[in-house]
């Protein structure tokens, strides 16, 4: 669209229709136009939500548009954003009245803040948490859940929350039957669940697992998972262990039990609600015990295996999956922890005993040996390390340190290396 065309479908100061006045253009995206508004009616201001005019014939993008307006119809909640009205513009699109919200969205209010303390994002996630739980009672899944997506309004020194753009939510109504389907990735890369990039059902659970992935932006001021591409982003969600907030931010190791068990990669193994997920985390927040803050560092050994080739053809990947199944068998019997388990990658890892380091060499000599018994073999990139370090636990509970972080071992720890002619 050339810019005289975009300028034609925007509203300027002081345009009137029904009982609103345009103050400004507060927001252009490519959805749609929000702008600052007075309710001369009511005398209070209003955020107007306009779809673009390329978009108005789209018979998605008005679903779209009318799925948010009945999102926010059925909710009534202090930490989600009021409707006041939806209606129609002069030309006939649709408009979403709704009430103004003065201030920036959280991922501005973290950016000029930096990482939140403990205590600070307990407090924000908690008041999320609980207008997560009112949606989803009455089968809203809002499933693009992102700091983006929540306002921050100043209060004083601080701010309170409220959770906004609803406009991809999933909504159950009382038959049972859902207002979208699609098998289309609906959502953010960046915050997206395994289940929502495979294209599977939706459910509470996936907002618990955006809500996790939230309190961790929130402690340590970055996103779990980082990459250059969106396949790299989705290939993270759907096989890396998220790393340990406690690694990057002075939190509790309950709190870090909290965060995984938020971001577990099958719904089922999630917290089965927004509600529980907030009580554990209050439970996380008041355990001060020493058994259960105390880090206990000790000596480790790591298994860090990992098979490539420039090729991605199905002979070619069924080919590396044959060499680390022979990893993963060889594991089974070794005393062993699988701390990452990819489709190109294997890191286990357990406390350091004479026993052990021997038993992960004889599995790190049986992998080197597959490459040339797996027919296919000589064509993959195999590397395999064994190193010793330190690892952090808790309570049993296998937490970080450098054994955790293959990228940062020595050379010297990669037992002949071995790559494609």
């Amino acid at each position: 669209m050339s810019d005289a065309a975009v300028h034609r479908e925007l509203f300027g100061p002081g345009t009137v229709f029904g009982r609103y006045r345009i103050e400004r253009l507060a927001f252009e995206g490519g959805f749609a136009s929000i702008y600052e508004a007075t309710d001369v009616e009511r005398g209070r201001k209003a955020a107007i939500k306009a779809l673009r005019v390329g978009l108005a014939q789209s018979p998605k993008m008005q679903a779209r548009f009318e799925r948010e307006a009945e999102a926010i119809r059925t909710l009534d909640h202090p930490r989600i954003v009021s409707l006041y009205e939806v209606g129609e513009l002069p030309d006939g699109r649709p408009f979403i009245a709704m009430e103004w919200l003065e201030g920036r969205n959280l991922l501005e209010e973290l950016t000029a803040r930096g990482p939140l303390t403990q205590r600070e994002a307990l407090r924000v996630v908690e008041d999320i948490g609980h207008a997560l739980e009112a949606a989803h009672a009455v089968g809203i899944i809002h499933r693009d859940l992102k700091a983006q997506n929540i306002m921050a309004l100043p209060e004083g020194d601080w701010f309170r929350v409220v959770l906004v753009d609803f406009g991809i939510a999933k909504i159950r109504h009382p038959d049972g039957v859902s207002s979208l389907t699609t098998q289309t990735l609906l959502g953010t890369p960046q915050t997206a669940a395994p289940e929502q990039i495979l294209g599977e059902d939706i459910s509470a659970r996936t907002d618990v697992y955006a809500l996790g992935l939230l309190l961790f932006q929130l402690v340590t001021g970055r996103l779990p998972f980082e990459a250059p591409t969106a396949v790299e982003l989705e290939e993270m969600h759907l096989h890396a262990p998220p790393p340990r907030a406690s690694e990057l931010s002075p939190v509790s190791p309950a709190i870090d039990r909290v965060i995984q068990r938020a971001m577990a990669k099958h719904p089922e193994d999630r917290f089965g609600s927004a509600g529980v997920f907030v009580q554990a985390l209050r439970k996380a927040g008041r355990a001060t015990s020493d058994a259960e803050t105390t880090l206990d560092m000790r000596r480790g050994v790591g298994l860090f295996i990992t098979a490539r080739s420039a090729s991605d053809d199905d002979h070619t990947l069924e080919t590396i999956d044959s060499i680390l199944a022979i990893a993963e068998r060889k594991l089974a019997d070794c005393d062993l922890r699988i701390a990452l388990d990819s489709p190109s990658a294997i890191l286990a890892v357990a406390e350091l005993t004479l026993d052990r380091y021997t038993r992960a060499k004889d599995v790190a000599n049986a992998v080197l040996a597959a490459r040339t018994e797996v027919t296919g073999g000589d064509d993959i990139e195999l590397r395999v390390a064994l190193h010793t370090g330190l690892i952090e636990t808790c309570a049993g509970e296998l937490l970080g340190g450098e054994l955790l972080k293959p990228g940062s071992w020595p050379d010297s720890a990669f037992l002949s290396p071995v790559t494609a002619d």
